[in-house]
């Protein structure tokens, strides 16, 4: 009797590892993508393109990942420093319904979207990118995933009257005047923590050739002092793509379908 009971207390225990140490196939990493968003009267012709590459990170969002949006304005600090509440996505367990996880994670999709568009409808006087920037890590201390990426749409010309104003310095901003600007912005303090953030720059755009490059320029150097990961190709006007998805996850690409029906989003 003793050696049947030593048995069934054996299986019960192997049992509760196995449960307790049984990872989805689905994948386990998990990501935090913030979304800085210029909303300056120099995008205004740029916010359906806003819109779309906001479906794409949609689409790359997958179960137990967090977004975020964050105006860039004037002072995050001392005010409500997000757009709207973050979206958390639910990690389904080997318990729950998977579809049911699913369909609560397309509404959080559908919901941030429509928010999206709200403030697409907002301006901002002011493009103040570095004191924003300084802030994404706070923003991104909140959650405990595995990855963090930041993403910029924006045309990077930063104007603060903290700092400099890209688009309105004469002579031109060309390279000598962007390497001034990083200096100074380096000397005092201004360079963020982006450790291990991988950092898209997306509606990056400027009418003089030279003054564009000044300014990927500056950035690209400012990326490099804050410790991010940032590769050039990743700047420019468009978001080609956004293949972030959780290696092994479920991600919300799927649901494309099922966003065009319930969602039109108009052209330019």
């Amino acid at each position: 009797m003793n050696g049947i009971l030593r048995q069934i207390g054996t299986l019960i225990c192997v049992c509760l590892f196995l449960c307790c140490s049984f990872k989805p196939s689905y994948g386990n990493e998990t990501k935090t993508v913030l979304v800085a968003v210029d909303l300056s009267a120099s995008t205004q012709a740029h916010r359906n393109d806003y819109i779309r590459y906001f479906r794409l990170i949609l689409d790359a969002m997958c179960e137990g990942d967090v977004l975020m949006v964050t105006p860039i304005t004037i002072h995050p600090s001392s005010q409500q420093s997000l757009a709207f509440n973050a979206v958390q996505y639910e990690k389904a367990s080997i318990f729950q319904n998977r579809k049911k996880v699913q369909e609560a994670n397309f509404m959080r999709s559908l919901n941030a979207l429509h928010a999206f568009q709200e403030l697409m409808k907002s301006s901002a006087n002011q493009t103040p990118i570095i004191e924003v920037t300084k802030h994404c890590e706070r923003l991104f201390s909140q959650f405990q995933t595995d990855r963090h990426i930041l993403v910029y749409f924006s045309d990077m010309l930063e104007w603060s009257p903290y700092s400099f104003n890209f688009e309105s310095m004469k002579p031109v901003f060309n390279k000598r005047v962007a390497q001034q600007a990083f200096q100074k912005t380096k000397s005092e303090g201004h360079i963020a923590n982006l450790k291990g953030v991988k950092v898209y720059v997306v509606g990056a755009r400027c009418f003089e050739p030279e003054r564009y490059q000044a300014v990927k320029w500056f950035w690209t150097e400012y990326f490099a002092a804050a410790k991010a990961i940032f590769d050039p190709i990743n700047y420019g006007t468009d978001l080609i793509s956004f293949n972030e998805c959780n290696p092994g996850a479920t991600c919300n690409s799927y649901l494309k379908d099922e966003f065009d029906k319930k969602l039109s989003i108009p052209d330019n």
